[in-house]
């Protein structure tokens, strides 16, 4: 009599092996990353398909500059291409592609503030959505959009945005990364401490400083009545 196999009996290198035959924009990031690390460009571009959009805004985000995104974004993929070799997993990739596109915006905007430039504000390439905060972990709300069903909801909700974006651009930049990563890029609290090499604790303690801040930069907007 055959011997039943059971689901627990199958090896899971052979279940994963599988995804071998799939197209390549259906591959996970691991194979991805694995197939990239031997030398296959193809597996890498998929990678930068996947994530250009994102790592894009941002630096744009940080860096009020659309051109300057752009080249922050060029740069980020091409170093994580050098540096792939290096790459053990550690982290997934996307956490450790954020971390390379941060430590380039900072280094760009440290070399700016050397020559005296000034900063750009770009507001109509943003779309700035607020991340909805459903996963328990201490956060507090510190600012809140007009209703949609109020009269003219969708103009305050416009100036509301900017005005935050703008109170946002006068947060140290420690501040301003964690802010940034946290209502902007949606990141996870261990995520945003994977990229910017602290601990959960800290990032919480720079989250909620950020949010102070804010508080009082938006006070004498808020107190307006909007």
């Amino acid at each position: 009599m055959r011997r039943r196999i059971s689901k627990r009996q199958v090896d899971p290198q052979s279940a994963r092996a599988s995804e071998w035959f799939l197209p390549l924009s259906q591959w996970s990031d691991e194979r991805l990353v694995e197939a990239a690390q031997k030398g296959n460009e193809e597996a890498f571009g998929v990678l930068v398909q996947r994530y250009q959009s994102k790592i894009f805004n941002l630096a744009l985000r940080y860096t009020n500059d659309a051109e300057a995104a752009m080249d922050v974004a060029q740069d980020a993929f091409v170093r994580a291409w050098q540096m792939l070799p290096k790459f053990r997993g550690d982290a997934n990739f996307y956490t450790w592609l954020y971390r390379i596109a941060m430590n380039l915006c900072i280094d760009r905007h440290r070399r700016a503030l050397a020559r005296g430039e000034p900063q750009k504000v770009s507001l109509d390439d943003l779309v700035v959505e607020r991340r909805q905060l459903d996963e328990g972990d201490e956060d507090e709300a510190w600012w809140d959009e007009p209703d949609a069903s109020e009269p003219e909801a969708e103009v305050l909700r416009r100036e509301m945005r900017q005005k935050v974006w703008e109170a946002v651009q006068q947060l140290p930049p420690p501040l301003k990364q964690v802010i940034l990563l946290r209502e902007y890029e949606g990141l996870s609290l261990q995520e945003i401490a994977k990229i910017v090499r602290t601990n959960v604790g800290t990032v919480k303690s720079r989250l909620y400083q950020a949010r102070q801040h804010l508080k009082r930069l938006l006070a004498a907007y808020f107190d307006e009545g909007l």
